[in-house]
């Protein structure tokens, strides 16, 4: 991704996670033979007056049948299993360093199909998924509000970090999908932990990452890394990215092919870059993303603005290197990055065609 944004931590996000962890908490050593009753393993906060599950005093059935569900399956595990079980939620609740070191954590464990192992039914998982679907639906836990301060704090250009091609939403209008990062169809331990939960733009999330696992290569057990996206100390921080274009042929500058073709090398080559490109499509994006006579267009209005004229290809390529820092990312936080390595290239491909059309603006 192309830069980390600030964690907004907000009370009311979290205290649905916290309600979770205490009620874990209270069934680790469970009998199996004992019966389930809300008052004995939730927060008094968390009920209503006669003892039912009643999040913000307003008895959800749906949640206390999930609750009571897992419940009645978790009971009857040997005492191991339990434990072992107990271990991956406090595994869980690291799951942010996860992401960026793979020598160190052994993420398989908090699959969901390990933990349909250890509880014998997929009660687990269409627990979480309620407690989601309730988390992102009811605004009595201020995920508007939480989103709202979130896009406030943003740098001044509001990009989806994951690509830097879209804005996020503004919140009058509706909030951006929050996606989770460690799919919570695949990790539900993660489920409701605000810091697994990332505001992205529509494409990232539901066109291209989709079910795509960040964790490891398509299909497989081979571990990747994966950049996480919040900072705890900061509001922006931009991850040391270039977009390079080299080896692309710029249209109409090559009688063997007119059409041109661009290509996009994401720099460094690294674990991390590759993942981007993976889970996202980066380069199959970028390459549709280029403007290339748009922007050439663009250039010739302000050349013809400003009265520029050109009497060599030295002079053409100097006024691109000074065009190409109106767009420069590292000014204006992402905004029009891959619009600022297209001039660059242009700047620097000695393309002799390329800069005869541009002299021959300036007539």
């Amino acid at each position: 991704m192309l830069y980390r944004y600030e964690f907004i931590k907000n009370e009311k996000m979290v205290e649905l996670y916290k309600h979770f962890l205490y009620f874990i908490r209270k069934i680790r050593n469970v009998k199996k033979n004992v019966a389930f009753k809300p008052q004995l393993y939730f927060h008094s906060s968390f009920l209503s007056s006669d003892g039912k599950i009643a999040p913000k005093g307003k008895v959800n059935v749906e949640i206390q049948t999930k609750f009571k569900a897992f419940f009645n399956d978790f009971k009857k595990l040997d005492q191991s299993l339990k434990e072992e079980f107990y271990t991956l939620v406090l595994m869980s609740k690291d799951l942010y360093l996860f992401f960026e070191k793979s020598d160190r954590y052994e993420v398989s464990f908090l699959r969901n199909e390990n933990i349909k192992r250890i509880i014998g039914t997929d009660s687990f998982k269409q627990l979480m998924e309620s407690l989601w679907k309730y988390l992102s639906s009811n605004n009595a836990w201020e995920i508007d509000k939480h989103y709202e301060e979130f896009h406030k704090r943003l740098p001044q250009s509001k990009m989806c970090p994951f690509c830097g091609l879209e804005y996020l939403k503004i919140p009058v209008l509706r909030r951006a999908d929050y996606d989770h990062l460690a799919l919570k169809s695949k990790y539900p331990l993660s489920s409701i932990d605000l810091k697994n939960i990332a505001p992205s733009c529509d494409d990232c999330n539901e066109t291209f990452k989709k079910e795509k696992d960040v964790f490891y290569h398509d299909n497989s057990d081979v571990r990747r890394l994966f950049s996480y996206p919040f900072i705890f100390n900061d509001s922006f921080q931009a991850n040391n990215i270039k977009i390079d274009l080299s080896g692309s042929i710029i249209p109409d500058t090559d009688m063997n092919n007119s059409e041109g073709e661009w290509k996009i090398n994401i720099l460094p080559n690294d674990s991390y870059t590759q993942t981007w490109n993976d889970v996202y499509s980066i380069k199959k994006r970028y390459i549709l993303s280029i403007k290339h006579s748009t922007w050439l267009n663009d250039l010739k209005k302000i050349i013809n603005l400003h009265s520029v004229r050109f009497t060599n290809h030295d002079e053409v390529k100097n006024y691109l290197k000074k065009y190409k820092t109106l767009f420069d990312p590292k000014e204006i936080k992402i905004e029009n990055h891959l619009k600022f390595s297209y001039y660059e290239f242009l700047e620097n491909c000695n393309n002799n065609v390329l800069f005869e059309q541009i002299k021959q603006m300036s007539v």
